[in-house]
């Protein structure tokens, strides 16, 4: 009988342990995974926004404005990827931010920008009309209302 009991209690003790093993794990796997999610975007927003914007914000306070097109050129590209982030599902692509931050990095070594510029400005040009045309109509919106 007390041979029954002990083995009962050390069973129970057994599935306690996995029940503790099992939720410990399931609680450091899904740390892992909003780390490595929230880390990533942490770094994406370092790289890709505050850097920039704090380099920028110096060039606009010094008066030296010999990085302007730099800069300018940096900010035109962010803005185009950030549309495209809103138009098409990127984020479910899994290596997306790390392909993203990548980019940024090399975005942000020497003459880069300019090259993506140079490539991307064909493309832009076959929208100038379309652009335009929204331009103006939100500019009527906009007077309208203010009327």
């Amino acid at each position: 009988m007390t041979n029954m009991i002990v083995d009962k209690f050390l069973e129970m003790l057994n599935q306690l342990d996995t029940n503790i093993f099992n939720k410990t794990a399931g609680i450091i796997i899904l740390g892992l995974i909003m780390w490595s999610y929230f880390g990533i975007r942490f770094i994406t927003l370092c790289v890709g926004e505050i850097y920039p914007l704090y380099e920028t914000y110096k060039m606009l306070n010094s008066g030296e404005y010999n990085l302007y097109n730099y800069w300018l050129i940096y900010w035109f590209i962010y803005t185009i990827i950030t549309m495209a982030e809103l138009i098409f599902p990127l984020e479910m692509v899994p290596v997306y931010q790390y392909l993203k931050i990548i980019f940024l990095i090399w975005l942000l070594n020497g003459d880069n920008r300019v090259t993506v510029y140079n490539n991307l400005s064909p493309l832009i040009a076959l929208f100038d009309k379309n652009l335009e045309q929204i331009i103006n109509y939100v500019k009527n919106i906009k007077k309208n209302l203010t009327n």
